[in-house]
C-alpha cells in the first residue's frame, strides 16, 4: 500500500489471525503505521476502540474504530471514491468484511457477527437473509407512561456528567452488568437527588460539595449505548472530556475499584459502543471489578444473572467505593479547571 499509486488510500483492517483479538498493543501499533500509510484507516472488530489512542492531532477523522461490520460498510461506503485504492484486510470467519464491497451494490442483508462459514460472502446462499441488525429494546407501555414532561436541558460550562452503564429492564437490577447503574443510584440517594425521566435516559442533578453534577442512565440496552448517549450529549452540549463512565469490569476481582483516564473498551461492549459512537476514547472511567470467582462457560450469562450471595457484601462496598472515586474525580476536574483559568 506504502508503494501504491492511487488518488487516496484506504486501509480496512478486521481481525488478523496471527495477533489475536485481546492484544490492543499490536493493533494499536499497526494503527499507527497504517496512518502514515492511508488517507482513512478503518479498524472493525471488538477490540476495534482501542486504536483510538493514535489518532493524530489534526488527523482525527483520519481514523475510524467500528465494533460491527455494518457501520464500517455505511462509513467506508460514505467516503469512498472514483480513483480510490481500497485495502479489505481480516480473518473471513471472523469479520467477513467482502459484505463492505458487497454493500455498495446492496447485494447483502446479512451482517451477522457470529458466522462461522470458511467462505467469501458473495458465494454464500444466506447472504440474502436479512440477520444479524438489533434495534434498541424499547420501553413497556407502562415505562413510557411513567414519563415525566422533563426535557434533555443543557449541561453547565462548569457541570460534569456521570454516566452508568447497565440495561435498562428492572430484571436487570442486580446482575453484575448494572453496578454501573448501582454507583449513580447511591450517589443520588447520597446526596438527595431526585431521578426524572425523559425518552432518552434518567437524569439526576444536583452538587457534591460545590461542584455541580448530573447523573444519567441511557433507556437503551446497554450494547447500544454509545448511539444513545451520543444524542443526548448533543441536546444537552457536553462533551466526553466531561463525562466518567462506571461500569463493570470482568477483568478485575469482585469488590476493586480502578479509575482511568482513558483507554479502550477492555472487551466491554458498552463501553466500545460509546467509544466508537463519540470516536474518541478520551472518557474517564471508574470500574468495578466483577470477575467470576471461579471460571464460568458463558461470561454474557454470568453479566446478565443475579449477584450471587457470597459476593453480594463486597460488591456493595464497591458500589460505595466507587461513588466516593466518582465524586473525588469531579472535584479534582473543577480543581484543575479552577488553576487554569486562574493562570
Amino acid at each position: 500500500m506504502r508503494a501504491a499509486r492511487a488518488a487516496r488510500k484506504i486501509i480496512v483492517i478486521g481481525m488478523l489471525s496471527d495477533v489475536g483479538p485481546d492484544n490492543g498493543l499490536k493493533y494499536a501499533k499497526i494503527a499507527a503505521q497504517a496512518q502514515e500509510i492511508a488517507d482513512f484507516t478503518v479498524f472493525v472488530g471488538p477490540w476495534a476502540s482501542s486504536v483510538l489512542k493514535t489518532r493524530k492531532p489534526g488527523r482525527e477523522d483520519a481514523l475510524r474504530a467500528f465494533g460491527h461490520v455494518h457501520d464500517a460498510a455505511e462509513y467506508v461506503n460514505s467516503v469512498v471514491r472514483r480513483g480510490d485504492l481500497v485495502l479489505l484486510k481480516g480473518t473471513n470467519k471472523q469479520d467477513h468484511l467482502l459484505r463492505i464491497i458487497l454493500a455498495r451494490s446492496g447485494s447483502i442483508a446479512c451482517w451477522r457477527s457470529d458466522c462461522a462459514r470458511d467462505l467469501f460472502c458473495n458465494e454464500c446462499p444466506d447472504r440474502n437473509k436479512r440477520v444479524g441488525l438489533t434495534a434498541p429494546t424499547p420501553m413497556s407501555r407502562a415505562e413510557t407512561a411513567r414519563e415525566t414532561e422533563t426535557k434533555d436541558e443543557r449541561v453547565d460550562a462548569d457541570e460534569q456528567v456521570i454516566v452508568g452503564l447497565g440495561n435498562p429492564h428492572p430484571k436487570y437490577a442486580e446482575t453484575p452488568h448494572n453496578v454501573g447503574h448501582a454507583v449513580v443510584d447511591q450517589i443520588a440517594k447520597s446526596l438527595h437527588l431526585t431521578w426524572d425521566t425523559t425518552p432518552g435516559a434518567w437524569i439526576a442533578r444536583g452538587s457534591s460539595t460545590g461542584q455541580r453534577i448530573c447523573l444519567i442512565k441511557v433507556r437503551t440496552a446497554m450494547n447500544t449505548t454509545g448511539e444513545a448517549l451520543k444524542q443526548l450529549a448533543a441536546r444537552m452540549s457536553f462533551e466526553p472530556d466531561r463525562c466518567i463512565l462506571v461500569h463493570d469490569d470482568l477483568d478485575m476481582p469482585i469488590g476493586s475499584v480502578r479509575n482511568r483516564l482513558r483507554g479502550g473498551a477492555g472487551g466491554h461492549r458498552g463501553v466500545a459502543s460509546v467509544l466508537e459512537a463519540f470516536q474518541t476514547d478520551g472518557f474517564r472511567r471508574v470500574k468495578i471489578g466483577m470477575r467470576p470467582p471461579e471460571a464460568v462457560v458463558d461470561p454474557l450469562e454470568y453479566v446478565l444473572a443475579p449477584i450471587d450471595a457470597a459476593s453480594r457484601a463486597a460488591v456493595d462496598v464497591a458500589i460505595a467505593a466507587a461513588g466516593s472515586r466518582v465524586l473525588e474525580m469531579t472535584r479534582r476536574r473543577s480543581s484543575h479547571q479552577s488553576r487554569v483559568g486562574e493562570s
